[in-house]
């Protein structure tokens, strides 16, 4: 548990992997918190990351596309939610009126998500000491071959690029890996080895079983 000056109550160099899932969204001084991961974290030790971009077109948390790309005092953001709700969608209704519920998630996603683009995220991480290593293909082969579709994996790796963008901006959002840096405590040259999926396959199992909503505080929308 992080305590406000994003203290984790655990020793330096104390983890060999760190899974942070559908968290860092939450997150409003990202920075602080990566400080502390990699601290706690080994020196030879992986933080694997999985959350969506800025870039996202599903807010998953509404369940309504496009929802948090619109300003906080939007009046067009505020009835592009009410317009989705009167088409029977959206997400955690909880016998609310339209109006209610599209006011009451306009303020939830301003207070409790803090979206990032790519190159936000990554200029972040540079600055923890972290590398980003993105591994999007990797977990789209590995959620292929989990629901026995494995078949189609030589589909999506004929491009990764276009793969990374198609699962940044229609999927789940990023999946990277990370890895210290070693700056400020140089005793050899840092050589940064890539994870091999097999390593990060159980964190990946439990990301796919839960839902986006998981990432949902209690204080959200009643």
């Amino acid at each position: 548990e992080l305590t406000r000056d994003f203290k984790i109550q655990f020793p330096d160099k104390t983890f060999d992997f760190i899974f942070s899932n559908q968290v860092m969204e939450h997150v409003e001084h990202l920075d602080g918190m990566l400080l502390e991961l990699s601290r706690v974290l080994k020196d030879d030790g992986v933080l694997l990351s999985y959350f969506p971009l800025k870039d996202c077109v599903m807010e998953f948390h509404c369940e309504v596309p496009f929802a948090h790309w619109f300003r906080h005092d939007s009046k067009l953001g505020y009835y592009w939610l009410y317009a989705w709700f009167k088409m029977g969608r959206g997400s955690n209704h909880k016998d609310k009126s339209a109006e209610q519920w599209a006011h009451d998630f306009q303020e939830w996603i301003h207070k409790w998500t803090h979206y990032r683009t790519r190159a936000e995220v990554s200029r972040e991480f540079a600055d923890a000491d972290l590398t980003f290593e993105p591994h999007e293909l990797d977990y789209v082969r590995y959620r292929l071959n989990h629901n026995g579709q494995g078949w189609a994996a030589p589909a999506f790796e004929i491009s990764p690029t276009l793969t990374t963008f198609l699962f940044t901006h229609f999927g789940g959002g990023v999946v990277a890996t990370s890895q210290k840096l070693l700056r400020r405590e140089r005793v050899v040259e840092p050589t940064v080895v890539p994870v091999p999926l097999p390593a990060v396959e159980k964190a990946m199992a439990a990301a796919s079983s839960q839902s986006a909503m998981s990432a949902v505080p209690e204080s959200g929308p009643r």
